[in-house]
């Protein structure tokens, strides 16, 4: 489970979601978009969130999209089983090295995530592509998608 930094700096000040959206002028379906990173936290709102937590917005936004990062890799960790073992698994290891290391700048660190998640998709994708193509050798002289005979 991803420890989410929004939620823990809220809950640490002793504030619900609705309240915290009072304070930073904003709604509690926001707050909780922007808690389980189905919306980015950006820089005008980092401040008016982290002025009403009391905490540096620098702090806030850094945590913040380190575990926004954590997150998406477990997407991709769930995504990328058929291709960690092809011909892209090495680039996804790589592409998912440099996204955790924390010396490597964040606007970096959301680059490799990206670019890691479009790996796996290009190979899921070719993968989907082949198995149309290519029916299976059993199949042969039927149609690959109902399995009935060719005429």
């Amino acid at each position: 489970m991803i420890d989410m930094a929004l939620a823990r700096y809220r809950k640490q000040a002793g504030l619900t979601q609705i309240q915290l959206a009072h304070l930073a002028g904003t709604d509690r379906t926001h707050i909780s978009r922007i808690e389980t990173f189905s919306e980015p936290l950006t820089e005008p709102m980092a401040r008016r969130v982290a002025k009403a937590l009391d905490v540096s917005p620098m702090v806030l936004r850094r945590d913040h999209v380190g575990e926004a990062i954590k997150a998406k890799l477990q997407q991709v960790e769930k995504a990328s089983g058929q291709v960690e073992d092809g011909k892209l698994g090495g680039l996804v290891r790589a592409l998912k090295a440099l996204a955790v290391d924390e010396d490597v700048p964040v606007d970096v660190r959301q680059e490799a995530v990206k670019a890691a998640s479009a790996v796996i998709d290009h190979g899921e994708r070719a993968v989907a592509t082949k198995r149309r193509e290519d029916p299976d050798p059993g199949m042969t002289g039927r149609d690959p998608i109902t399995g009935k005979r060719r005429r």
